[in-house]
């Protein structure tokens, strides 16, 4: 799980298909250098949004894919049978 004091360009790396949650939040900084040394929560600041709320947003969203990919993992590969 993540917290407020990620940088952001390690998010990015850990969770790049997650990173529609920081753009539609309006991030600006994404691309940018400072993204390198700049915090989500000080990126909830340049945008005027509650870092615990994004925050709850994204481990939800983390959580979730987590547990939808545990569940494929999970289900038995059947088949037929049927030899060529």
């Amino acid at each position: 799980m993540i917290d407020k004091d990620m940088i952001i360009t390690d998010f990015l790396k850990q969770y790049p298909e997650h990173v529609h949650i920081l753009t539609e939040a309006g991030f600006p900084c994404i691309g940018c250098f400072f993204a390198d040394g700049e915090t989500l929560e000080m990126g909830c600041l340049e945008v005027g949004i509650d870092v615990y709320d994004l925050i709850d947003k994204i481990n939800e969203e983390i959580a979730s894919s987590e547990g939808d990919n545990a569940k494929q993992e999970d289900t038995p590969k059947f088949t037929s049978g049927i030899k060529e």
